[in-house]
């Protein structure tokens, strides 16, 4: 009986540092991907400000180079 709870417990104890490692990856993953979006909207500042202001009066933006 003991050693089933033992091997219920380590079970619990991998899915639990599983997640977490999980977890952690997504998160630095985002703050990747959230770093290179930043960058992008540095480089294309001036476009994105001008398709804004078309977009404000109704017209189409012209497109941007994507990431």
């Amino acid at each position: 009986m003991a050693s089933r709870t033992f091997m219920r417990d380590m079970r619990g104890s991998r899915y639990q540092f599983e997640s977490m490692m999980a977890k952690y990856l997504l998160v630095s993953f985002l703050r990747k991907q959230l770093r290179l979006v930043q960058a992008w909207i540095v480089v294309h500042r001036n476009e994105l400000m001008a398709d804004r202001e078309l977009a404000v009066f109704g017209e189409t933006p012209y497109k941007i180079e994507p990431l």
